[in-house]
């Protein structure tokens, strides 16, 4: 379930912060389990693996006491995840088999499902709203699910859920963001980011 990986992300913040100084410039990184490279803004810090373990263990938590179910994680892989304050980023792959695993879209809806509920159960006195579409990603198209939350008359955020069925895998981009520059940030990122694109086989 690559949307998973967001509420690791949040279960997270609900109980620490620290600040982050913005910074000029960008760090490359080059996904190549999916092809994918990405221009990640320099002032949003990578997440070790030991942090990240830890968010995984809190969200899974989360996830399972609010839809009385059990989370296998087992196969899901993070490519990269990234913070700033509050904002975060993620890209992450599971094996998706179409024979064993079912239909993908219907599983993703699921999974969509699963974190709209998770969300309700944790912050009761928020008001959410969701909507589903698509995105177009160098050429590729992604079915997005977006959840604007809020939280106080002052105080609201995003959360948005990014996926695909590619290369055998289930492929999910799953961003957090509280303000105006990190949205603009995170999403210039996605819009300039380009896929290694196959060379048609000769005949």
């Amino acid at each position: 379930m690559r949307q998973f990986i967001l509420l690791l992300f949040f279960a997270a913040s609900l109980c620490s912060f620290k600040k982050s100084f913005a910074q000029e410039g960008y760090r490359k990184l080059f996904l190549k389990e999916v092809g994918w490279t990405i221009s990640l803004p320099t002032d949003f810090e990578l997440i070790d693996s030991a942090d990240q373990a830890a968010r995984q263990q809190r969200g899974k938590d989360r996830i399972e006491k609010s839809n009385d179910i059990e989370v296998d994680v087992k196969e899901l892989r993070t490519l990269v995840s990234a913070k700033s304050g509050f904002n975060y980023f993620a890209a992450t792959i599971a094996p998706f088999d179409k024979n064993g695993d079912g239909d993908y879209v219907t599983a993703s809806r699921e999974a969509n499902r699963v974190v709209y509920i998770t969300m309700q159960e944790n912050m009761p006195d928020a008001t959410i709203d969701s909507f589903s579409n698509s995105q177009v990603i160098d050429g590729l198209r992604f079915s997005k699910f977006v959840m604007n939350i809020k939280i106080s008359p002052t105080a609201n955020m995003t959360m948005i859920i990014i996926s695909k069925y590619y290369k055998g895998f289930d492929f999910g981009i799953s961003y957090l963001y509280l303000n105006d520059k990190a949205k603009k940030q995170i999403e210039d990122m996605i819009a300039n980011s380009t896929f290694t694109k196959e060379s048609p086989k000769r005949k």
